[in-house]
Order: structure tokens, then sequence, then C-alpha cells
């Protein structure tokens, strides 16, 4: 990351609502919901316990504390990167609000 991370406190309400929403659909394997939330985004169904690759409900099973957001950074276009420590999240305008435009698991550097 070239920008440091900025302070949780500071993250606009609405995307770290939409994150909370995202993260609570995926533990609940709706895939409709959390596909609302991030169109763009291939949702699908994984092995319990993989914690790579595409997303999938199984992968936020794991400990609550693995998807507290731990940082965001501001990105071009009023886009937002967010860090969990389970995994990254690309926010950006869209819709009628925020939504996820892209994402993966585990954190980048």
């Amino acid at each position: 990351m070239s920008d440091p991370p900025r302070d949780l406190e500071s993250l606009p309400t609405e995307i770290a609502d939409l994150y909370e929403r995202f993260v609570g659909s995926m533990r609940a394997g709706d895939l409709q919901a959390a596909s609302r939330l991030a169109p763009s985004i291939s949702l699908t169904a994984g092995e319990a316990g993989q914690e790579t690759g595409p997303l999938h409900p199984q992968a936020f099973q794991t400990d609550e504390a693995h998807h507290r957001l731990l940082a965001w950074y501001p990105r071009a276009e009023g886009r937002v990167l967010l860090r969990s420590g389970a995994g990254w999240f690309v926010v950006a305008p869209g819709g009628d609000g925020y939504e996820i435009v892209d994402a993966g698991l585990k954190p980048i550097d």
C-alpha cells in the first residue's frame, strides 16, 4: 500500500454498514443477498475450511474476528480499499450508494 491506512473511525458509515451486511450475508450463506451488495463479484460454494480462492460462504464461517476491519485506504474515483484479517474488498460508488466491486480472501500487502 502506498498510502498509510486511515483510522477506522473515519470510515464513512455507509461503507462500514455495507461491509457488515456483506459479511453477515456470507456468514448466513445467503449468496443472493451478498450478490446484491457485490454484483460484479463471483460468489461460489466452497469447501469447509477453504480460506483462499474465490469468495464463498464457508470462508466466512471462521472466527468472526477474522472478518473485522483492520484498515481502509482511499483510492481514485471515490473507491475505498478495505482490509480485514481474512480478505480485502474494494468498494466503489454505484447503484443507490456503494457496492463491493472487487474482493479476495487473505489480506494484500
